[in-house]
């Protein structure tokens, strides 16, 4: 939906009279879609579309227009663990950044106060799935620490598995592939990242592979889960599902794997590219800029479509996005994520992201049973998609210890 953009194009034709900008709604897959047909055909390509960063590398060589040099002033004015997934690997950045899908530790207050879990005390994840162990034991298994979904999203529902264990494999430093585009779905850091997975699951503090999204929703109504390891964007989601909970809400960094070690981890981001295509391109580069290098354009992006703001840093700073958030008692939201994207290692794309994603889902019920080790189940999903892109097919690592 175009409702962020809109709001800055109403502003950016008082200065820009003379440009015209006509908005086009379409589903993330269906801009996909669209896009890489008509780059393909060589016509009917938009001026600007949105890329969402784990697609991105299949349209480094389609045709889009390099922004390198309209950019380069900008390079300290992101998180540095965004300009990967824009850029080439001659060095081409092809989109300006919107935002980072940073991950952040959404809880109840009541819910763990409750059972007696300061969530403060939630910096490590050690710590976290000690507490995990803790709630569920007070509560009588009456309250979960975490949903955990063993299925891809097919049912609707917002957490699963191989979504969590790209958040804690990126939070290593990992990821599922190498800057040069090797797979390493099964090195020993995603080992660490599904073990951790498997015994909050095993430990039984998680509410395990719902029926669907109705059902996950109803159980976040209910007050039968504390915590939600969840993108910035989903704060909505409570906000619009449990209105009578304001306040009840509270949001901070992700625990670390180790005392003082990164509370942060980015998926999900989107940019927005120019296309060579483009008739109009310094006008394209124009609104691009209005829109998303400039405070105002970020502010008023945000009052319109209500995305959260977390990348350009000279915004995030600003008072507007510093305030507390009542809904979540008071913590600031806004802040939060942006720290949260600053504190991302740094990951990669890759252009079989889907088919990673896909070997993943396929292998997890099978690691879940029991039926696979960790490494043996990792290392095979790995392997096919090793197959797939002609490179060499690996053993499995020795056995690795989750802390």
């Amino acid at each position: 939906e175009n409702e962020a953009p809109l709001a800055v194009y109403e502003e950016f034709r008082t200065y820009y009279p003379n440009i015209t900008i006509n908005f086009v709604d379409l589903s993330m897959d269906e801009t996909h879609a669209r896009l890489a047909a008509a780059l393909q055909t060589g016509t009917g390509a938009p001026c600007l579309s949105m890329l969402a960063d784990v697609y991105a590398p299949q349209f480094f060589d389609a045709g889009l227009a390099d922004l390198s040099a309209m950019l380069a002033p900008y390079a300290a004015l992101f998180p540095e663990a965004k300009w990967p997934k824009v850029t080439t690997a001659d060095g081409r950045v092809l989109g300006v950044p919107w935002d980072d899908g940073p991950v952040v530790l959404f809880y109840r207050r009541s819910l763990l106060a409750a059972y007696g879990v300061d969530p403060a005390s939630l910096t490590t994840w050690a710590a976290y799935l000690d507490a995990a162990q803790r709630l569920n034991d007070a509560s009588s298994g009456e309250v979960k620490m975490l949903w955990s979904n063993a299925g891809e999203a097919s049912v609707g529902t917002q957490a699963t598995l191989v979504a969590d264990h790209l958040v804690l494999s990126r939070q290593l430093g990992a990821g599922w592939f190498a800057e040069d585009g090797t797979v390493i779905l099964d090195n020993a850091a995603n080992v660490r990242a599904l073990k951790l997975l498997l015994a909050l699951r095993e430990s039984g503090a998680t509410l395990n592979d719902l029926s669907s999204g109705a059902d996950e929703i109803a159980s976040l109504v209910e007050g039968r889960v504390a915590t939600f390891l969840m993108p910035a964007s989903w704060a909505r989601v409570p906000r619009l599902n449990a209105p009578e909970s304001a306040g009840d809400w509270g949001v901070q960094l992700i625990p670390a794997w180790k005392e003082e070690g990164s509370r942060g981890a980015s998926v999900g981001g989107t940019s927005i590219a120019l296309t060579e295509q483009c008739a109009t391109p310094e006008a394209a580069r124009e609104f691009l800029a209005f829109w998303l290098l400039r405070v105002p354009g970020r502010i008023s992006a945000y009052v319109a479509g209500e995305h959260v703001e977390n990348i350009f840093l000279p915004a995030a700073d600003n008072e507007f996005f510093q305030l507390p958030d009542a809904f979540f008692g008071g913590d600031p939201l806004f802040a939060l994520t942006t720290e949260a994207a600053k504190q991302s290692p740094l990951a990669y794309e890759s252009v079989l992201f889907t088919w990673a994603r896909a070997e993943l889902s396929a292998v997890l019920p099978a690691i879940v049973r029991g039926e696979m080790s960790a490494e043996a189940g990792l290392n095979a999903a790995a392997n096919a998609v090793r197959v797939e892109a002609g490179q060499p097919e690996q053993p499995p690592v020795e056995e690795v210890a989750l802390f």
